[in-house]
């Protein structure tokens, strides 16, 4: 493992790593908690007013958080962890969906077409589109 990660070349110890890992994954862990109470409950009264629920935007964050921290990890052989923007969660929630008066299915079907009838292709289009917003934001 040593050889592999280059720790001795980094100036760093398995300890090291560990301590720093487990701080990554509570700081994850509290990502995924508050990204989700974001979106389900963002006046914290328990009202939904975006219809969304709490359990699927707590699964979709932690499966984007793997997927880019395992590609992070992989390709720049790295500690490196990936998690949503919560700042940019924030703008989305707040100030898309309750500011501007929309539904966040609706501003997915914005860049989608009818939401309903979303073909593959098109869900690859804003999902490119989307990462094209985070990288030049």
């Amino acid at each position: 493992m040593e050889r592999f990660l280059k720790l001795k070349e980094r100036g760093t110890t398995v300890k090291i790593e560990f301590i720093a890992g487990m701080t990554t994954f509570f700081a994850m862990v509290y990502i995924l908690m508050v990204n989700a109470n974001m979106f389900a409950n963002p006046f914290g009264d328990g009202s939904n007013p975006l219809g969304v629920s709490y359990g699927a935007i707590y699964i979709a964050t932690a499966i984007s958080a793997i997927v880019g921290t395992i590609l992070a990890g992989f390709i720049s052989n790295l500690p490196l962890a990936q998690a949503s923007g919560m700042g940019l969660n924030a703008f989305f929630v707040y100030t898309v969906c309750i500011g501007f008066g929309l539904i966040s299915y609706i501003v997915i079907s914005v860049f989608c077409g009818d939401a309903k009838k979303v073909k593959g292709s098109s869900w690859v289009i804003a999902g490119l589109f989307i990462a094209m917003l985070l990288l030049t934001h």
